[in-house]
């Protein structure tokens, strides 16, 4: 896959932010393009001279047959291009894939205090695809003892 390295800067982005996951290592091309097997959905938003600027990824939500029509779902936005709108269309192009590969629902756990990513999807759960039901679920943020 040709835009690995530049999804995994742009998720490593991410990791290091600490506002969008609890992932801790940062990633490699390599480990990126294991994302390309079949089995996950990945929409990439490219600018003209920038190259891949953002991506939505969604891997299945469970491996129990009950869940099969269900993706999870992340978006992210290399940080000189937030605010922009790639989240956006990175987005909706993951609904159509998904809805085209059979899925009926995508659901994400989002930090509180990730004010972009909530924004996103607030506007997005309006949006829906006839086929497709977009999903927000607010992670606490916390320690649990």
């Amino acid at each position: 896959m040709a835009n690995a390295g530049t999804i995994a800067a742009i998720y490593n982005e991410g990791i290091a932010d600490r506002i969008a996951t609890f992932e801790t290592e940062p990633r490699t091309a390599e480990q990126i393009a294991e994302w390309f097997t079949g089995r996950q959905l990945v929409s990439v938003a490219e600018a003209e001279k920038a190259g891949a600027v953002a991506f939505a990824a969604s891997f299945p939500y469970s491996d129990r047959a009950c869940y099969s029509g269900i993706g999870e779902f992340s978006v992210y936005v290399r940080r000189d291009f937030r605010g922009r709108g790639a989240g956006r269309v990175v987005l909706s192009a993951l609904v159509e894939t998904a809805a085209a590969a059979g899925l009926h629902k995508l659901t994400s756990r989002v930090f509180p205090e990730n004010l972009a990513s909530r924004a996103l999807l607030k506007g997005s759960v309006s949006t829906k695809s006839e086929s497709i039901a977009v999903m927000e679920n607010w992670m606490a943020s916390g320690v649990i003892a």
